[in-house]
């Protein structure tokens, strides 16, 4: 009897640890099923509000992105990119999460496609790979844009965003419409802006990165497992500090030796940009933004306004999200400096 009863007790304790693995795993799959869900929802919706889905092959992967424009785009267009594991109809299409400050930031992301298709920008917003990316040491870094410098392999977001202006725009713009082309994005959508608006600096009107690092001086480690579906943690690569730390982005006067050769077109006039941060901003810290700007000025591109949320002293996640003070200065940024179409 006490072997069966110590055979039973070790079965029990076992069944125990497959239901607690069971039962995490389910959760996730839950998680991520709902996400997709939630995904797949809005864009219902955003092709009811007369978005169009297109999907592209860039080498060899497709890509996703979604539009919606006026009858002509007298302003031109601007291209759209979202945070770290966010979707492409986060611009277009927001149900509530039911968390109050994270749906008034995605309503506040919608607002502002809304505000610049009133104000005749045609938007393109793209959608973010999922397990294209990797980092330094090749680890994958999840749903994310590619959007700091990796050496050893080339970028995956460059030729997909070289064929949405080359491309996809020049198949979709009305006749007599504005070519100009602008950029912005939040996170590391907004460090995206930053690494399109300079390589592509001769395409691009001009570019507003919100809540963005220097994608030139930060890398990833995706071995730090976030929970989330974007993996892994922004390093500075000359402070060696995490970006959400204070002073993580050093002092003004540092020489940022270890930033990677920043790309450019070389055109006769650079582009200029929009500074956008919340000082209370918990996953870039303020310092990060600021070596952005300076990094910025210091390569030829001229700033229209660094816009700082103002703050509580006090950091937090929430402050990074996409503010909606933010719409109406992107949008009278961008309409200076658009062209008019003469076709």
């Amino acid at each position: 009897m006490m072997k069966q009863s110590q055979f039973n007790g070790r079965n029990v304790t076992r069944c125990a640890v497959v239901s607690c693995i069971f039962a995490v795993a389910v959760a996730s799959l839950y998680a991520e099923d709902r996400s997709a869900l939630r995904a797949r929802y809005n864009e219902a919706i955003a092709v009811k509000l007369g978005w169009e889905i297109i999907t592209v092959i860039v080498g060899t992967a497709e890509r996703k992105l979604i539009w919606k424009g006026p009858r002509l785009w007298t302003k031109g267009a601007v291209i759209v990119m979202h945070g770290g594991s966010g979707t492409a109809v986060d611009w277009c299409s927001a149900t509530k999460t039911g968390i109050a400050d994270i749906d008034a930031s995605m309503q506040a992301q919608v607002a502002f496609s809304r505000e610049a298709m009133e104000n005749g920008f045609a938007v393109f917003s793209l959608d973010s790979s999922a397990g294209l990316v990797t980092d330094d040491k090749g680890i994958p870094c999840g749903k994310r844009f590619d959007a700091v410098v990796v050496e050893g392999r080339d970028n995956v977001d460059l030729p997909f965003i070289e064929k949405v202006i080359r491309e996809v725009m020049t198949s979709k713009r009305p006749k007599g419409s504005s070519p100009s082309v602008f950029i912005t994005g939040e996170s590391t959508g907004g460090f995206m802006a930053v690494r399109a608006g300079t390589h592509f600096d001769g395409l691009v009107a001009a570019f507003a990165p919100g809540a963005a690092c220097d994608p030139y001086g930060t890398y990833f480690d995706a071995s730090v497992d976030t929970g989330r579906e974007a993996r892994g943690v922004g390093i500075d690569r000359d402070t060696g500090k995490q970006i959400t730390e204070d002073g993580a982005g050093g002092l003004p006067d540092a020489l940022y030796s270890n930033e990677k050769p920043w790309e450019t077109m070389n055109p006769a006039k650079k582009p200029p940009f929009l500074g956008l941060h919340h000082r209370d901003d918990g996953i870039v810290d303020i310092s990060c933004h600021q070596k952005l700007v300076r990094q910025l000025i210091a390569h030829g591109y001229v700033i229209e306004e660094d816009f700082i949320m103002p703050g509580a002293g006090k950091k937090n996640v929430l402050a990074h999200l996409w503010q909606p003070e933010y719409n109406s200065r992107i949008v009278k940024f961008f309409a200076k400096y658009s062209v008019s179409g003469n076709d």
